[in-house]
């Protein structure tokens, strides 16, 4: 059933309800001192600036209300799963209380002369204008800014794939084909003269391959698949870099599939490398 559906975890992040709490506060002092919907503008006899800072305490105190609530279902959601049922009835527990509260301190404070069940009337329904509205804005964009980052993902994620199923093709100086393979399958190039050296894996077996070419248009082809400049001799797919160690002369880069293989790593380049691996490692 529709009610015992658990909520999307985001409605209780951090973020958002620190989100939900800001906004909140700012619509409700907004809505009461532009508005008045407590009436108390009728029978207050205070100076407009004296009911401003009456009217604004209040809503204060229910924003702050509202913050506690949000900080024990924080709690209570990471220990236990919230339905859509509880989280409507946690809303509901909380315009109730907060109406009880308003009616309250609008006896107290200010002084109404109303009878208390028109006060706690009024309160209750003036509650629910002042916080109904703000957490359905709240819930729509949140749910929204979800919505869009999924989609950026799974955007980044097809991307990604088409980039490493389609396959690169190799030519010469001359302009003619010489072999093609996937930029995933793609370790390193080395560089020797005017000859350019590929070590790819073909079925699972590291294969070589060279042609007559340039390191420097070599990077120009490669640069979006990862393969990075290490050395004036060799780049490299930061994907199967395994490991980076240094010695005396700098960094040397160990690779995936290839055993007892070090590749040098120039100071030009080491920032960049060093901030590619990280990145992709999570560091």
């Amino acid at each position: 059933m529709f009610w015992e559906k658990l909520i999307p975890e985001y409605f209780t992040s951090k973020r958002n309800i620190r989100d939900m709490i800001l906004f909140t506060a700012i619509y409700a002092l907004f809505f009461i001192n532009t508005y008045n919907p407590f009436g108390v503008d009728y029978w207050f006899t205070g100076s407009q600036t004296e009911l401003f800072v009456y009217s604004s305490a209040l809503i204060l105190t229910g924003v702050l209300f509202v913050a506690i609530s949000r900080i024990i279902m924080y709690h209570y959601h990471k220990r236990h799963q919230l339905s859509v049922g509880l989280f409507a009835l946690w809303i509901l527990i909380e315009l109730l209380i907060m109406g009880m509260v308003y009616a309250v301190e609008i006896i107290l404070v200010l002084d109404d002369p109303r009878t208390f069940p028109d006060i706690v009337g009024v309160s209750l329904q003036n509650t629910a204008l002042l916080l109904i509205q703000p957490y359905l804005i709240t819930l729509l964009y949140i749910s929204w800014k979800d919505a869009r980052q999924n989609l950026e993902q799974m955007q980044q994620q097809m991307e990604k794939k088409s980039k490493t199923s389609r396959l690169v093709h190799i030519k010469d100086d001359n302009g003619h084909l010489r072999f093609s393979f996937k930029p995933d399958d793609l370790l390193y190039l080395e560089s020797a003269d005017n000859y350019v050296k590929f070590y790819y894996l073909l079925n699972g077996k590291l294969t070589q391959e060279v042609l007559r070419n340039t390191m420097k248009k070599m990077e120009t082809l490669l640069n979006e698949f990862s393969v990075i400049r290490c050395h004036k001799s060799y780049m490299v797919n930061i994907n199967h870099v395994s490991a980076i160690q240094k010695d005396k002369d700098g960094l040397l880069l160990l690779l995936d599939h290839v055993e007892d293989l070090r590749i040098p790593v120039s100071k030009t380049y080491s920032p960049a490398i060093i901030r590619m691996f990280m990145s992709r490692s999570g560091g």
